[in-house]
């Protein structure tokens, strides 16, 4: 990044212009990092949503986003505030274990390409009122009809009973699980198990993290509510690869180029297995 200059609001809306050195490829995943300021909830303008343009040298527009873009996958809402913010409790042990505000998201498996069971504790830090939802990574997808909102006996032992019931019916989206309107109260566990489809990749075009929200369905955008952003157990598979030749003509011998990133580490001994195509 050679600079980056924030513009003040304007009539339509702040901008960031980001000033990156060489050439942007397609089919190749960027990233930057840029330090903002959040608005005062009660002069957030809801609704706004973010968008990513290209301008060649000489300030041409080139290229831009064809849809909003989101802070967690399927996100059906722009970027929200929320007055109270929990924090992400690493393991569900530890937050079986106290009754301090925060959010803990476990997966009994994180195999790629398969089903599994993944299992959330939390605890708020103010009572509120509202729907709750959790957005999954891209590419995990809730199962609607598994939901068990009081988890399995062994672990209401764990916490000697410790649950409460979320209670309301419940909605899924593919990656957004959605429980209808009910008082959640502060100080209080509450619990809830269900199965999800584990992808055959890591994310790359989302935060690889559980995404809560709750608030009033009509006042999503107002800043009141509770939020929180959990850290997902990191899918074992690749996160893209690349293969390239020297030759592609029929019969010839070629050099191949193949170029790997890793999700997870590989344990040694381990091999790297290469299917090639017909």
């Amino acid at each position: 990044i050679l600079s980056c200059v924030g513009l003040a609001a304007g009539p339509a809306r702040p901008i960031a212009r980001i000033r990156v050195s060489g050439s942007i490829f397609p089919e190749l995943v960027y990233g930057f990092a840029v330090t903002v300021h959040n608005p005062l909830a009660a002069t957030a303008q809801g609704g706004r949503e973010w968008r990513l343009r290209l301008r060649d040298p000489s300030g041409q527009e080139t290229a831009a986003s064809e849809q909003k873009a989101v802070f967690a996958f399927g996100a059906p809402d722009p970027f929200e505030l929320r007055e109270a913010l929990a924090p992400a409790i690493p393991t569900l042990d530890e937050a079986a274990a106290t009754l301090a505000p925060g959010f803990a998201v476990g997966l009994a498996d994180a195999r790629p390409n398969a089903f599994t069971q993944a299992t959330s504790f939390f605890v708020l830090p103010v009572n509120v009122t509202g729907e709750l939802r959790v957005f999954a990574p891209e590419g995990f997808e809730w199962l609607g009809g598994s939901i068990v909102r009081r988890p399995s006996t062994s672990w209401d032992a764990r916490v000697d009973d410790g649950f409460e019931d979320i209670g309301g019916t419940i909605f899924t989206n593919n990656a957004l699980l959605r429980f209808a309107p009910v008082e959640l109260f502060a100080g209080v566990r509450y619990g809830f198990s269900a199965t999800i489809y584990v992808p055959f990749f890591s994310p790359t075009t989302s935060r690889a993290a559980f995404t809560f929200d709750i608030a009033e369905p009509g006042n999503v955008s107002r800043g009141t509510g509770v939020g929180a952003v959990v850290p997902s157990t990191p899918v074992r598979a690749l996160v893209d690869a690349t293969v390239h030749a020297t030759t592609r003509l029929p019969g010839a011998a070629t050099s191949l180029l193949l170029r790997v990133r890793l999700a997870t580490p590989v344990a040694s001994p381990g091999a790297l297995y290469v299917q090639a195509s017909l």
